[in-house]
Parts: C-alpha cells; structure tokens; sequence
C-alpha cells in the first residue's frame, strides 16, 4: 500500500514542479525559445545518463 501511495504522490508531484519551473523561468525573464533549449538539455542529460547506465549492463 506504501508503494502505491508513494507512487500517486509522485504522479501528482512532477506536473507540480514543472508548471513551478516553468513560471520560475518565465519570471526570470527567460523566452520561450530559451526554455525549449532548457528541456532540450535536459532530455539531452537523460539521454546520456540512460545510455551510461546500459552501458554499465552485462552483455546477453
């Protein structure tokens, strides 16, 4: 039961923390073009992390 609670809260706190850092930037002034390179990168970052971790996986 712990895990599903955890999971629902989890479900509810990232669209949370998105709309805040999205109106964080807006306030800071940053463009629209601007914030598209921000989740650029940082899909770019995940990407990275994601392969380094397969990498690290033995091979089948």
């Amino acid at each position: 039961m712990l895990d599903r609670t955890n999971s629902l809260q989890d479900a509810r706190r990232v669209p949370v923390f998105t709309r805040t850092l999205f109106r964080h930037l807006q306030d800071q002034g940053y463009t629209r073009e601007q914030i598209i390179g921000v989740s650029t990168e940082l899909l770019s970052l995940l990407s990275t992390d994601l392969k380094s971790k397969q990498d690290l996986l033995p091979a089948e």
